[in-house]
């Protein structure tokens, strides 16, 4: 089960990165931008933090705001901040 588990929350992540992208044009062209650049080399982890800062900074947003397992955790009906 842990692999279904594992599975849905990639498909989470991808399906967020996706409609991020879709939501966001400027976002999506600079990242299409700082991918062309490195065109042609493999995309390490190393290079995804050295040199591709937009990238990571996308991916691990999305991850952040992306509700994984809507159906068993909540979310806030409207924004609240904590004092």
């Amino acid at each position: 089960h842990h692999s279904v588990v594992a599975g849905y929350i990639v498909f989470a992540h991808l399906a967020g990165i996706i409609m991020r992208l879709a939501r966001e044009p400027k976002h999506a062209a600079a990242l299409r931008e700082e991918i062309d650049a490195h065109a042609g080399a493999p995309i390490t982890l190393q290079t995804l933090a050295t040199q591709m800062p937009q990238l990571l900074h996308f991916v691990l947003e999305v991850k952040r705001i992306t509700p994984v397992l809507p159906f068993s955790f909540g979310r806030a009906r409207r924004e609240f901040e904590f004092k």
